[in-house]
């Protein structure tokens, strides 16, 4: 019989703000964020190819991917509120993290001079 080895996930999720401007007939402006983050084990290991669900509590819909050869995911155009991700992998423990997603205007200004 085949032994079961058991290592727990550890989860890193970053929340970037950012506002993206649509252009609908109305006007108004849609705000959304990326959720990135970085999938590693116990011993601080990345953990490529990880199955990475983000779940939308509020409508209830679910996007995955795949982490890259660096443990690292990044979900777009994510909507506030709040979510869960939740990280499976084989011979691995589920794990779970529940996150607040909030975006915020960044106003950055230029000044003029220089070349």
């Amino acid at each position: 019989m085949r032994e079961k080895i058991v290592i727990s996930l550890f989860v890193s999720a970053v929340v970037f703000a950012g506002l993206v401007e649509l252009q609908p007939a109305s006007g108004q402006t849609a705000a959304t964020a990326t959720v990135s983050g970085v999938v590693s084990d116990a011993s601080g290991a990345l953990v490529p190819g990880a199955k990475v669900a983000l779940l939308d509590k509020a409508t209830g819909l679910a996007r995955t991917q795949e982490t890259n050869s660096t443990g690292q995911y990044i979900f777009a155009n994510v909507l506030p509120g709040n979510d869960t991700i939740t990280i499976t992998m084989n011979r691995f423990v589920q794990a779970e993290v529940q996150i607040s997603v909030e975006v915020t205007p960044c106003r950055t200004y230029l000044p003029y001079g220089g070349n």
